[in-house]
């Protein structure tokens, strides 16, 4: 186990709650985009599917990606 969360592995598991057929499997690469949430949330919980992002017009973070 990691000291600290990862965020595809994170989303990886909230994709596999949404729906499990559709959920990545060992060895698939896990895209992600990082959308705003409220300041001081760790990155593994601002990180979210693209797809999912767009399908539900989700705010990305774009100040987290110039600062990063």
């Amino acid at each position: 186990m990691y000291a600290n969360k990862m965020a595809h592995v994170e989303l990886a598991a909230k994709m596999r709650e949404r729906d499990k057929a559709t959920a990545p499997q060992v060895g698939d690469r896990v895209q992600y985009v990082m959308v705003k949430k409220p300041k001081g949330s760790k990155g593994y919980e601002k990180s979210e599917d693209p797809l999912y992002v767009l399908q539900n017009n989700l705010p990305i973070d774009y100040e987290w990606y110039i600062s990063n």
